[in-house]
């Protein structure tokens, strides 16, 4: 956002976090971005437009000492005898294990931490295994705080359920300020793309 400020310092930003999706029926937001799964889709307003800048893959990661010490993982269905980290449901593990063509029990056991940040930390600090992506633990990964973990003999299939979205109201979709955000998104995206091989 700091880089966006700086070549646009006619524009005044307002940025708020929220785990909730903004009321696009007032005039308080211009924009939103968030990660959409695909089962959130539905909800959107019917007068909301989007841009899905990326889509990545998911995969359950762990600290090398909680990986360490996990048994061998022959197939997905091994993670539901594992300390499963989740956030406010068990939906996103639900899906990706589905995605292998595991059955699925009506709840699955692990922490419910209501946040990818909590569940994350919580991953860190060895506490079990969670579900990301590259775009929101590339740090991690390449400083050796999180492991991808993968079966014995191979990968598993590359599951991508979610997407980073910006949302906007259609009326105001294009715009001059929300223009150039998308547009300077766009860069981003496409610039840290090609700095880490994609």
């Amino acid at each position: 956002m700091g880089d966006f400020i700086s070549k646009n310092s006619d524009i005044d930003v307002d940025f708020r976090p929220s785990d909730h999706s903004p009321d696009f029926r007032g005039n308080l937001v211009d924009t939103d971005i968030r990660y959409l799964r695909e089962w959130e889709e539905a909800a959107l307003p019917k007068s909301v437009r989007r841009f899905e800048f990326v889509r990545p893959t998911v995969f359950p990661v762990a600290s090398p000492a909680c990986a360490a010490n996990l048994k061998p993982i022959d197939s997905a269905e091994d993670f539901l005898s594992l300390p499963l980290l989740h956030e406010e449901s068990d939906l996103e593990w639900r899906h990706w294990l589905l995605s292998h063509d595991v059955r699925v029990p009506d709840r699955i056991g692990g922490s419910r931490l209501w946040h990818a940040h909590l569940t994350l930390a919580a991953a860190r600090q060895g506490h079990g295994v969670a579900l990301a992506n590259r775009w929101l633990l590339r740090d991690d990964i390449e400083a050796g705080r999180l492991v991808e973990i993968i079966p014995a003999n191979g990968s598993f299939r590359p599951i991508r359920f979610g997407a980073y979205t910006i949302l906007a109201r259609e009326d105001r979709w294009n715009s001059p300020s929300v223009l150039r955000f998308r547009r300077w998104l766009q860069e981003e995206v496409a610039s840290s793309d090609t700095a880490s091989g994609n």
